[in-house]
């Protein structure tokens, strides 16, 4: 809008020449616009420029005039209400109470009629300027320091605000180094990594953010004035946003070095990149943040620009809903830890070991040694059997044996074969079975269950056959056999089993029965003590076997 050149006795005259000769500084003219009618005529001379003073003071830090909605007539506004001869410019908000800032048209001592502010608001100035002036630093300030800088700053305050700028900057960044170096011992000495990576990732954050607040501190003891403040408080605004991101920033930062180095020391070398691109795209997010913040501090309107933000971010999720969705799979993965790198699995109807945990997949390499790309929104859903986690493995079998072994041949068989199993050193005695379970389609099913004391398969499988090897001598000394599917035609002489064998079996369960000592359904404790550990393994013979004790 351009300003209308003043009219000569206007209000607009009037306040005009009272601002640019305050602005110079010359208070003796600014006091002219003054009405000192209630002070004496013998102390107009001292009062008037030191009362034109603290009523500049107090209008800048109060009322910011637009000249062009003063009246530019020479009797004023006729149509707002006031008396005749009465211009209203504004209200100060003091003490609780209101303030009229007026001008009214009276005679001066050459007989003229002009505009200056009323004697109600030059009594009041004093008051004005307890509550609204520069305080002490503003008071003892040289007089030439008083003269109107740039942005409506006093040249002492135009200086203040320069101190700040580098002072404060300097005195936050030996602040934060020196709690920086106090706080660093303390981090070491706990374990965590975190605490240490947020020391070093917010060194920026916090001197930048000490510094604001020593901005902000100190532009309120300089008393800026209204139109200068508008702007420092947009510029302390955006400062604060800017420190809340860096903080947020700076704590991201921290966890995603501290999760990738633990990552990395546990073989996860695809996780720590996708912590990573993370991490940058968090930061990423509050860049954007924080330059909407800036934008806003300083006026613009950024409802447009978040409206296509929004629109733009749901067209790139649905765009990369399943990249999304495999990475969040990724991340499921790696924070629950069903598997790690090295451990062999079973999920689904598939098994192999874990090769990798990356960003879009997991890697399998099957029993086939082919690689098994999977992902890792798929890899997540399902069922995961880790069996690298086992603290033993099961052996389970069950076992056939002719419908002509008698019973006392059978018991002869269990007995022994629980003797293997409760003899040797690699099977626990948890759980341990070894039970005639029922009566099969051509066998006599026995089903043995135990737990050998291993993870590792080749181990179990040669432990395995060595308790099959021993079942298959237990089952050939008992004078029977293993049955498979047949149609047998007996005839009245050959009944096809072992007669010898047959009664030897027979005759050492009459003779456990006699003395009371048979093994069913378990074995007494003190012959199971006994027992314990009496077979060799690996067995006499084998190449993992030790050398036999010679004799003294």
């Amino acid at each position: 809008m351009t300003e209308e050149t003043p009219a000569v006795g206007s209000p607009r005259a009037a306040l005009y020449a009272f601002l640019n000769d305050a602005r110079r500084p010359d208070y003796l003219a600014a006091a002219s616009h003054l009405d000192l009618r209630q002070i004496p005529a013998e102390e107009r001379a001292e009062a008037g420029p030191t009362l034109a003073r603290h009523l500049k003071v107090v209008l800048d830090r109060n009322i910011w005039f637009d000249l062009n909605k003063v009246s530019n007539r020479p009797e004023g506004n006729v149509e707002d209400g006031l008396p005749p001869d009465v211009e209203s410019l504004g209200s100060i908000h003091a003490a609780g109470a209101l303030v009229d800032v007026v001008m009214v048209r009276a005679q001066n001592d050459a007989g003229e009629l002009v505009w200056r502010f009323s004697p109600t608001l030059v009594e009041k100035i004093p008051v004005l300027y307890d509550e609204f002036g520069f305080g002490w630093l503003g008071d003892h300030a040289p007089r030439w320091m008083h003269r109107m800088g740039p942005f409506g700053l006093e040249l002492w305050q135009l200086l203040g605000f320069l101190t700040l700028l580098f002072g404060g900057w300097f005195v936050s960044a030996a602040t934060t180094r020196a709690l920086a170096g106090l706080l660093r011992p303390l981090t070491k000495r706990t374990r965590a990594a975190f605490d240490d990576r947020l020391v070093d990732s917010m060194y920026r954050p916090f001197r930048f953010t000490l510094w604001t607040v020593l901005l902000a501190v100190g532009v309120y003891l300089l008393h800026i004035s209204l139109r200068a403040a508008a702007w420092v408080d947009r510029i302390l605004l955006a400062f604060a946003f800017v420190a809340a991101v860096r903080i947020v920033s700076a704590f991201s930062e921290a966890w995603a070095r501290a999760a990738c180095e633990k990552l990395e020391r546990e073989g996860h070398r695809s996780g720590a990149g996708v912590v990573n691109v993370i991490n940058r795209v968090v930061k990423a997010l509050l860049g954007c943040i924080a330059i909407i913040g800036l934008l806003q501090a300083f006026g613009f309107n950024v409802t447009g620009l978040l409206a296509g933000l929004g629109i733009g971010g749901v067209a790139i999720a649905l765009a990369a809903q399943k990249t999304i969705e495999n990475l969040f799979g990724g991340l499921t993965v790696m924070a629950d830890k069903p598997v790690r790198i090295g451990d062999f699995c079973r999920f689904g109807d598939k098994s192999g070991w874990v090769e990798d945990i990356g960003f879009r997949s997991t890697r399998i390499r099957t029993l086939d040694r082919t690689i098994l790309s999977v992902p890792n929104s798929e890899f997540s859903a399902v069922q995961i059997e880790n069996l690298a986690e086992r603290d033993r493995m099961r052996l389970f079998a069950t076992l056939g044996l002719r419908y002509e072994t008698s019973p006392d041949q059978l018991r002869a068989v269990l007995a022994e074969m629980r003797k293997i199993l409760i003899g040797h050193p690699k099977v626990t005695a948890d759980q341990l079975r070894v039970r005639f379970s029922g009566f099969g389609a051509s066998s006599l099913d026995v089903e043995v269950n135990a737990y050998v004391m291993t993870a590792d398969a080749a181990e179990f499988n040669a432990i395995r056959e060595d308790v099959f090897l021993r079942f298959m001598e237990a089952v050939r000394d008992a004078g029977t056999g293993f049955a498979f599917p047949s149609q047998t035609v007996y005839l009245s002489r050959d009944r096809g089993l072992d007669a010898d064998k047959t009664r030897a079996a027979e005759t050492s369960i009459q003779v456990l029965r006699a003395e009371r000592r048979l093994p069913f359904p378990e074995f007494a404790p003190d012959e199971i003590h006994e027992l314990t550990d009496r077979l060799d393994y690996p067995p006499e013979g084998s190449s993992g076997a030790l050398p036999p004790v010679p004799a003294s």
